[in-house]
């Protein structure tokens, strides 16, 4: 696996694809591990993703799919923010700027070979904006909140600080949406 090399004259980065994978997955890693006070469920979900680049990173080495990317202007900031984010909307924004580059990079590298991938990203980006609205809009439209440990379910406004059936905290409850259809 290659380093990145930088050229400060051209603002570029160059770097192995295995590497961006791997990134994406310390950047999932770090997610889960601050969206579970929020969501268990979030959690579960950025734990998923982690692995799923760290299997994805390895399959490329095995298969010798590997190559090189240079970064330059935008997709090398994305790449290159070290700074620790504070909250989890900016750790929901980072990891899904992230997946749009490495979606841009195998639709630019061979679109029909990665066609698997590239949905793949796409559907997580679906997903982790929807999990970054329900955080910027504080879940609390709710009227029906689910436990994720026991399963229970309870009408209310505003999310419980307990489950009333097993006592898990506030993270373990999901708000439920009720469509019209699903009234009558």
């Amino acid at each position: 696996m290659s380093t990145p090399e930088t050229d400060n004259n051209n603002s570029t980065c160059e770097i192995s694809f295995c590497a961006i994978l791997l990134e994406s997955a310390r950047r999932y890693s770090a997610l889960a591990d601050t969206v579970f006070n929020i969501s268990v469920q979030q959690s579960n979900f950025a734990s998923t993703i982690s692995g799923q680049r760290m299997t994805l990173a390895k399959l490329t080495i095995q298969k010798q799919t590997d190559f090189t990317v240079i970064f330059g202007g935008k997709e090398l900031e994305t790449y290159q923010t070290t700074e620790q984010k504070d909250s989890a909307i900016e750790m929901w924004e980072d990891c899904l700027s992230f997946d749009e580059v490495i979606q841009k990079i195998l639709e630019e590298n061979d679109a029909a070979k990665w066609e698997p991938v590239i949905l793949g990203l796409q559907s997580a980006i679906e997903k982790g904006d929807v999990f970054l609205k329900n955080i910027i809009s504080g879940r609390d439209n709710a009227d029906i909140w689910q436990c994720q440990n026991c399963g229970a379910a309870r009408f209310t406004t505003g999310q419980p600080e307990i489950c009333s059936i097993c006592d898990s905290q506030t993270n373990w409850m999901v708000g439920i949406e009720i469509n019209e259809a699903d009234e009558a």
